[in-house]
């Protein structure tokens, strides 16, 4: 009777070892908590499959309710036969990935989005991951800006070779999203007629309280060239000012004429990281928002 005992018990120890293991792992979403989903939208979740050895019937299961566990006899409703095509040998483990749509309940709440792999005929060892997914009624503003620009053309009148500085174009924003200014196309100074001939020219963007040039600091005064590569951030909540300071520097050597930016300048308002602010799985279309 001992040997036998023996004999049965190396069975079970042989068994055991060589049994499948079935690993899974969630790519995404991140593991950021909670996650959010409109009532009734799509979930994707990207999972990697690892098993140790025979991969074909490995399966996939899902299910979004207030449980922390799959069922021991949990009924697939969601089964996924790998191609063998799809499997790759990682690290002596074969792995796939596969990307799952689940759809999130109608009722608001948060729930435990579980998933789980093995293969059936280990019915008991799954290995599961846990999300709590929250569905929540997401109230979006639409993002505004309101502007307006004022003297966007300047005549100076020089009579003397010196350094010049007076106010150029006045810029007013209001947003209740942050704005950046950027620009483009400016330019020195070049003599009509006579390109060898230029005047260098340079901009400071400052607010109204500045009414003299002589409050500009040095550093703040760029480059006409410079400024084309140059972002403004303005926080515009509630409306601001910005003016555009201009200075020129005429030497002796510039002879009598009109000189002109060539091509003229633009200056351009952006929204800074602006997002999609309906989302089309309500209104079921698509959307233009760049």
């Amino acid at each position: 009777m001992r040997k036998i005992a023996v004999i049965i018990l190396l069975l079970i120890i042989l068994q055991i070892a060589t049994a499948n293991v079935v690993n899974l792992v969630i790519v995404s979403p991140t593991q950021a908590n909670p996650v959010y989903v409109l009532p009734g939208g799509i979930v994707t979740v990207v999972i990697d499959v690892y098993v140790n050895q025979n991969q074909n019937n490995v399966r996939v299961g899902e299910e979004i309710s207030t449980a922390t566990t799959l069922p021991i006899n949990y009924n697939y409703p969601f089964q996924q036969t790998f191609d063998p095509a799809t499997w790759s040998l990682v690290g002596g483990n074969y792995y796939a990935q596969l990307s799952i749509n689940i759809t999130a309940p109608v009722t608001l709440g948060t729930y435990n989005l579980l998933v789980g792999a093995k293969q059936p005929q280990n019915s008991q060892n799954w290995d599961i991951q846990v999300y709590e997914l929250s569905a929540v009624r997401v109230v979006s503003v639409i993002p505004n800006f309101v502007w307006s620009i004022t003297g966007n053309k300047v005549l100076d009148i020089v009579r003397k070779p010196g350094t010049f500085a007076g106010v150029g174009p006045t810029i007013f924003l209001r947003s209740n999203y942050n704005l950046s200014l950027t620009f483009a196309g400016f330019e020195n100074l070049v003599k009509i007629g006579d390109p060898t001939q230029t005047i260098p020219k340079y901009y400071a963007i400052q607010p109204t309280t500045i009414n003299n040039p002589t409050q500009i600091a040095s550093g703040d005064w760029i480059s006409a060239t410079n400024l084309n590569t140059t972002t403004i951030p303005i926080n515009a909540t509630g409306g601001t000012y910005r003016v555009l300071w201009e200075k020129i520097v005429v030497s002796d050597q510039n002879t009598a004429c009109e000189y002109e930016d060539p091509a003229g300048s633009t200056i351009i308002i952006n929204v800074v990281a602006m997002e999609r602010w309906i989302d089309p799985r309500i209104l079921e279309y698509e959307i233009d928002y760049k």
